[in-house]
C-alpha cells in the first residue's frame, strides 16, 4: 500500500508539474525574465556585474550572488548557445503589483508580467528557455529527494514518508514554482542537503566529512542568494544544541563550518560592501527601485535580519504577516520538542496531541503559501530555505498510523485537485482561436477595421446593469486580416464612456492578458476574450455609459463606441412617492418656480422599473384658458439615462429650465411620452390623466 501511495503522488507531481510546464506562459514568474536576463549577461560578457553601470544590460537582478546564474550561463554557452538577447521580451506595464496601484479589476493570477513579443510563433532562444526550466524541474525533483531521504533519517520507513512527500510536492506553492527559471531552485537544493547532513549529523553524532558538507553547502547557497541565512542560523542552533552532549568538539565544528562557509561565499559579501556600502547590495538596487535606503547596512541591522528572518523578512505583505507569523513559530516549536523528543533528549507530555496538532499550522503554512504563489509573489516561509525544513515538521506533527498518514495524503490529493479546477484551470484557459469567424460564440456582430490591420467582430455584456464597485465582463472578438502589422505590441482599451462625463471604467492592456500578443496573431483567424471592468466608486449614476474599442501602438487612438451598459446605485429604503407615471416611474417630490420669464422645474425621481420603451419628457406652458403656448421635449438627464434602462429603486434629480416664458402664461404641464402614447399619471391614489399640473 505504501508503494502504492508513493508511486500515485510521483504521478501526480509529475502530471501538475507537466502541466505547469506547457500552459503556464513564459515569462509570466514575478522576476523570471530578470533572471533569464542575466543568464544571458553572463554567457555573453563572461565577468560579474557592475552597478549601476552594467544594470541596463544585466537585469534587475544583478546585485544576486552569481552561482545560479553563472551555472546555468556555462550550459547555455556550452550547450545551448542559441540563448541570444531576450530584447523582444517586454514589460507588460499594465500589470502591477504595488498595493497602492494595483487595479482591482485585474484577478492578480490572471496577468502576465512579461509579453513574448515577437514575430511569429517561435523564437531561436524559446527552445534554451524550455531547456533551462527543465533544468529548475530536475533541481528540484532532487531537492525533493533530500527531503524525503531526510523523514527517513528521523522517523525511519513509516508512512510518514509518503506523507511528506505529499505534502512537499502536491502542494500548489511548490509545483507552481518548481519550472521557473530563477535561483531559488538552487536555494531548495542546498538547503534540503543542508537539513538532510543536519538530520545525518543528529541521528549519528558529529562527523567531520559530514560538517563539512554543511559548509559546502550552506557556502554554495550563500553564493546563490541571501535567503540562505536562515540555515546558517539552523546550523548554529543544532551545533549549539550539540554541545551540551559533545562540548568544545561540537563548537569546534561549528568553527570549522563557519570558517569555510566564509571562505566560499564571503568574499562576494565583502566584494559588495566594498562596491556598494552594503553586503546585499540592497541599497543600489532599492535606489534603482525608487525605495533607496538613507544609509548602507550596519552590523547591527546585519544581526536583526538573521534574527528575524522568519517572522519578518519573507512576509513581503502585511496582509498575511498576522497570520503567518505565529503559524511558523508553533510548527517550529512544536517540530523542535518532537525532534528532541525522538531523540530521546526530552519527555513530551501529551505528545500524543502536539504530534497531531502540528498538523494545523503545517498545513496553515501551506495554504498560506498556496494563497501567495498563486499570483506569481514570492511565498511566505514555506518557501525557499524554509520548505525542506518546513516539510519535516509536518513529518514530525502527524500520528505515524497508516490510517492517518493515507488519509492525509488523500486530503492532500483532493485538495490539489479541487485548487486545480477552481483557480489553476480559470488562471490560464486555453486560448480558443477558430478559422472562421462565424465558428465564434458572440451576441453583437460588427465589423469595425482598425488602421493596423485588426478587426472587431463582435462584443457582449455579462450584464447590462451594474453598481459603482462591481465588476463587468466584456467579451471582444477579434480577427486578423492579411494586412495585420506583427511588429509593434498594440494595446486595446475597454473602456464605458459618457460625453462631458469622467468614464466608468477604463481598462488598458495587451490581448488576453499579454498571452495572446498581436505578433502571435495569424491572418485569417480569429478569438474572443473577457475583459473585466471594474465601475469606479465615483462614477456617475445613473447614467448609461457607452462601451468604447480601440486598439493601438502602447497608446490611445481613435475609438469607437459601441453597446449600453447602465451604472446605477439603488436606494435601501425607498421612500413615500408624491405622484406615480404609470408603474415604472414615479416622482418622491417636485417643486416649480416662475420668475422673469424663466420657469425652473426640479423632480426627485424614484424609478420602479424599465418603462416599455424610451420615454421621453414634454414640459407644455398653457395660458388661462389650456391653449398651448410653448413647450420643451427632452430625454431624462439631457439622453444619459433613457427610460429603457430604469432599474428598480434608483433615485435621482433632475432640473428643467423654460426660457422666456410669454407673459401671458398660466399654467405648466408636464408628463412622459413614447411616440403618440403618454404615460399615465396617478396622484395620491387618484388618476389625473396624461399630464401632471405642476404650476401653479
Amino acid at each position: 500500500m505504501k508503494r502504492v501511495m508513493l508511486a500515485l503522488i510521483w504521478l501526480v507531481s509529475i502530471g501538475l508539474i507537466a502541466l505547469n510546464f506547457w500552459r503556464y506562459p513564459v515569462g509570466n514568474g514575478r522576476d523570471e525574465i530578470y533572471h533569464l536576463q542575466l543568464i544571458d549577461f553572463y554567457a555573453r560578457e563572461w565577468r560579474f556585474t557592475r552597478l549601476p553601470d552594467d544594470w541596463e544590460v544585466s537585469s534587475t537582478q544583478a546585485h544576486q550572488p552569481p552561482l545560479y546564474h553563472m551555472t546555468l550561463a556555462a550550459a547555455v554557452d556550452l550547450f545551448l548557445p542559441a540563448l541570444g538577447r531576450l530584447e523582444n521580451f517586454r514589460l507588460n506595464p499594465y500589470m502591477v503589483y504595488a498595493p497602492d496601484r494595483y487595479d482591482p479589476t485585474i484577478p492578480r493570477y490572471n496577468r502576465v508580467v512579461y509579453v513574448h513579443h515577437h514575430p511569429g510563433q517561435r523564437t531561436p532562444y524559446m527552445t534554451t528557455i524550455r531547456v533551462l526550466q527543465g533544468f529548475s524541474i530536475l533541481i528540484n525533483l532532487l531537492g525533493i529527494f533530500f527531503v524525503w531521504r531526510t523523514t527517513r533519517i528521523l522517523r525511519g520507513d513509516s508512512w510518514l514518508s509518503p506523507l511528506t512527500l505529499a505534502f512537499l510536492t502536491l502542494t500548489p506553492m511548490f509545483w507552481r514554482r518548481a519550472m521557473g527559471v530563477n535561483n531559488d531552485q538552487f536555494i531548495f537544493l542546498f538547503a534540503a542537503v543542508v537539513t538532510w547532513l543536519l538530520a545525518k549529523t543528529l541521528h549519528h553524532g558529529l562527523r567531520w566529512r559530514l560538517s563539512l558538507g554543511i559548509a559546502f553547502f550552506l557556502g554554495l547557497g550563500l553564493l546563490t542568494k541571501i535567503y540562505m541565512f536562515p540555515l546558517v542560523v539552523t546550523t548554529a542552533a543544532v551545533f549549539g544544541w550539540l554541545a551540551h552532549r559533545h562540548g568544545r568538539k561540537a563548537l569546534l565544528h561549528l568553527l570549522a563550518i563557519g570558517i569555510m562557509t566564509s571562505l566560499l561565499s564571503g568574499w562576494w559579501y565583502v566584494r559588495n560592501y566594498h562596491l556598494y556600502g552594503d553586503f546585499t547590495a540592497s541599497n543600489i538596487s532599492e535606489e534603482k527601485l525608487n525605495t533607496a535606503r538613507s544609509e548602507p547596512f550596519t552590523v547591527q541591522e546585519f544581526f536583526e535580519i538573521l534574527l528575524e528572518w522568519p517572522g519578518e523578512s519573507w512576509l513581503e505583505y502585511d496582509v498575511i504577516l498576522p497570520i503567518t507569523r505565529p503559524a511558523l513559530w508553533l510548527a517550529s516549536g512544536i517540530g523542535i520538542l518532537l525532534t528532541l523528543s525522538a531523540r530521546r533528549r526530552l519527555t513530551v507530555p501529551g505528545s500524543g496531541v502536539l504530534l497531531f496538532g502540528a498538523l494545523i499550522p503545517a498545513l496553515a503554512l501551506a495554504v498560506i503559501g498556496q494563497a501567495e504563489n498563486t499570483h506569481g509573489n514570492y511565498s511566505p516561509p514555506i518557501m525557499l530555505s524554509a520548505l525542506p525544513a518546513t516539510s519535516l515538521l509536518f513529518a514530525l506533527g502527524v500520528p505515524s498510523s497508516a490510517r492517518a498518514a493515507i488519509s492525509a495524503i488523500l486530503l492532500i490529493l483532493i485538495g490539489t485537485t479541487v485548487y486545480h479546477a477552481t483557480v489553476f484551470e480559470p488562471l490560464y484557459p486555453p486560448i480558443r482561436v477558430v478559422e472562421d469567424v462565424s465558428d465564434l460564440e458572440v451576441e453583437n456582430r460588427v465589423e469595425v477595421d482598425f488602421e493596423n490591420g485588426a478587426r472587431l467582430v463582435g462584443y457582449e455584456f455579462d450584464r447590462q446593469v451594474a453598481e459603482p464597485g462591481e465588476v463587468v465582463r466584456v467579451k471582444l472578438c477579434w480577427e486578423a486580416l492579411d494586412n495585420l502589422n506583427p511588429q509593434p505590441l498594440f494595446v486595446v482599451t475597454t473602456a464605458l464612456i459618457l460625453p462631458d462625463t469622467p468614464n466608468a471604467a477604463v481598462m488598458e492592456g495587451y490581448p488576453v492578458s499579454g498571452r495572446y500578443p498581436v505578433s502571435a496573431w495569424r491572418p485569417g483567424t480569429a478569438f474572443c476574450e473577457w475583459i473585466p471592468l471594474r465601475i469606479e466608486e465615483n462614477a456617475a449614476t445613473p447614467r448609461v455609459y457607452h462601451l468604447s474599442v480601440s486598439i493601438s501602438e502602447e497608446q490611445r487612438s481613435t475609438y469607437l463606441a459601441l453597446g449600453n451598459l447602465a451604472v446605477v446605485s439603488p436606494v435601501k429604503n425607498p421612500p413615500e412617492t408624491a405622484a406615480q407615471v404609470d408603474d415604472w416611474g414615479a416622482l418622491v417630490s417636485y417643486s416649480a418656480h416662475l420668475e422673469e420669464g424663466t420657469f425652473t422645474l426640479t423632480l426627485d425621481w424614484l424609478t420602479l422599473k424599465n418603462a416599455p420603451g424610451d420615454y421621453h419628457y414634454f414640459l407644455h406652458v398653457l395660458d388661462q384658458d389650456g391653449g398651448f403656448l410653448m413647450g420643451s421635449d427632452p430625454q431624462p438627464l439631457e439622453g444619459k439615462y433613457p427610460t429603457a434602462f430604469w432599474q428598480p429603486k434608483t433615485r435621482f434629480q433632475e432640473t428643467l429650465v423654460l426660457d422666456h416664458v410669454p407673459p401671458e402664461a398660466a399654467m405648466f404641464r408636464f408628463g412622459m411620452y413614447q411616440n403618440d402614447r403618454r404615460g399615465q399619471w396617478t396622484v395620491d391614489g387618484k388618476k389625473v390623466g396624461d399630464g401632471l399640473l405642476v404650476y401653479p
